[in-house]
């Protein structure tokens, strides 16, 4: 898969990164997933490689907001890994959402090699957001 064809895909998602970022982003949680008090793991730069805030900053609501208006994604954060934040995320949703959300996409991956690092990131988050989509809708007809 060209680059061009992956960052098309990852902007059709509403994940905003640059190419050249990618190997860091596997390593870290999305902002959505931050809570307060969590600590930064390493310096927060926009894509000016300005810095926002430093090591060991103590996220509050204003560092949240402040991520969300320079469109910071994903961050580093101490102690919390991404596979805890996709475990509590399975963990909260209903075994019969995620496997039909799974099923859903597995036929948009079948042109691709998901033992790849990205592509698997990618699947798993396509999913993810998928079983989350089809939670809430479901919540909405109860």
């Amino acid at each position: 898969m060209s680059c061009a064809v992956f960052s098309c895909i990852l902007i059709g998602l509403g994940v905003s990164c640059h190419l050249s970022y990618l190997p860091a982003f596997m390593g870290t949680i999305n902002v959505s997933d931050l809570q307060t008090d969590m600590e930064l793991a390493s310096d927060v730069k926009n894509m000016n490689d300005q810095l926002l805030f430093p090591v060991g900053t103590r996220i509050n609501e204003k560092h949240l907001r402040t991520l969300k208006a320079w469109g910071i994604v994903e961050v580093d954060v101490v102690g919390v890994s991404r596979e805890d934040v996709t475990q509590r995320a399975i963990a909260a949703l209903d075994p019969e959402i995620l496997a039909a959300a799974e099923a859903h996409v597995v036929p948009l991956f079948r042109y691709t090699d998901r033992r790849h690092p990205l592509i698997s990131e990618l699947f798993r988050l396509c999913v993810l957001r998928k079983a989350r989509a089809s939670f809430h809708e479901k919540s909405r007809k109860n």
